[in-house]
């Protein structure tokens, strides 16, 4: 399970079929952020495993100079039914030290 990050503030962000950004760095200030929930889970109808993929969201956020953020799947959906929050991926973005973090989606 993975989230990929598509773009940062309008910029395609570089990545391929295999290798995806885990880490966004940025300054202060607003951000728009692009990304989409992707996972392989195995088929029901043959052994091989199958691609998962969200449509693409934007988060927007207002960062502060004072540490790093924290992106993480919001509630248990996502283990439980990965088709079903990939239909409708919820997030949620804390700092560093656990405290929540202010965003849209």
């Amino acid at each position: 399970m993975a989230f990929e990050f598509i773009a940062l503030n309008g910029q395609m962000i570089e990545r391929s079929l295999v290798m995806h950004k885990e880490q966004l760095d940025f300054a202060a200030g607003h951000h728009e952020i692009a990304l989409r929930y992707s996972d392989m889970m195995d088929s029901d109808f043959s052994d091989t495993r199958e691609s998962i993929k969200s449509a693409a969201f934007i988060i927007t956020l207002d960062a502060s100079d004072d540490g790093d953020y924290v992106l993480s799947p919001a509630g248990d959906e996502m283990t439980r039914n990965p088709e079903e929050f990939a239909k409708a991926p919820e997030v949620v973005i804390t700092h560093a030290d656990g405290s929540a973090a202010r965003f849209n989606l």
